[in-house]
C-alpha cells in the first residue's frame, strides 16, 4: 500500500509540474493564430498544428515521469512519494548492477497489469513485484536521516 501510495503522490506532482509548462506551446500558437494571448480558449474547430502540438506535449510529459522516477533512483535517493511514505528503491546486491531505467520501463508495464503483478507478488516468500527480481531492485523502507541530501554551508564572498 506504501508503495501504490507512494507512485499516486509522485505521479501527482510531476504531471502538475510537467502540465502548466507543456501547455505554453498550445497557447502560444493559439495566440500566434487568434492575435491575443488567453490563458484558455474555446473553439469548435481543429488546426493542422493541434494534433503536433499535442502529441509533443504528450511525449514530453512521458519523458518527464521517466526522468521523474528514474533519476531519483540513480542517483540512491528516494523521490518525493517515496521520502514523504518512508522508503526507497536500492540494489538487492545482486550479481549485476541494478537497471534503474529498465525498471521504470517494467513497472509501468506491471502497473497496467496491476492483478497479475499483485498475485505474482504474493506467491513469493519475500513479496518482491517481478520488475524489482528483473532488474535487481528491492523496497526498503528508510527514514529522515537516510534519505535527507548531505548539504554543505553556503561560502559567501565579500560584501
Amino acid at each position: 500500500m506504501r508503495r501504490l501510495g507512494a507512485f499516486l503522490l509522485d505521479f501527482t506532482v510531476a504531471v502538475l509540474i510537467a502540465s502548466p509548462l507543456l501547455a505554453m506551446p498550445m497557447l502560444m500558437a493559439e495566440a500566434n493564430h487568434s492575435g491575443a494571448f488567453a490563458w484558455s480558449f474555446e473553439r469548435d474547430f481543429s488546426r493542422q498544428t493541434d494534433s503536433a502540438h499535442a502529441v509533443g506535449g504528450v511525449g514530453c510529459v512521458f519523458i518527464a515521469l521517466f526522468l521523474h522516477f528514474y533519476l531519483p533512483s540513480r542517483m540512491h535517493r528516494p523521490t518525493i512519494g517515496q521520502f514523504v511514505l518512508g522508503y526507497q528503491i536500492r540494489p538487492n546486491g545482486g550479481r549485476h548492477a541494478p537497471m534503474y531505467a529498465t525498471r521504470v520501463v517494467l513497472s509501468c508495464i506491471g502497473l497496467c497489469a496491476w492483478p497479475m503483478s499483485v498475485l505474482l507478488a504474493m506467491r513469493r516468500a519475500n513479496k518482491a513485484f517481478w520488475w524489482d527480481v528483473m532488474t535487481e531492485t528491492t523496497a526498503v523502507r528508510s527514514t529522515v536521516d537516510e534519505s535527507t541530501v548531505t548539504c554543505s554551508p553556503i561560502k559567501r564572498g565579500p560584501g
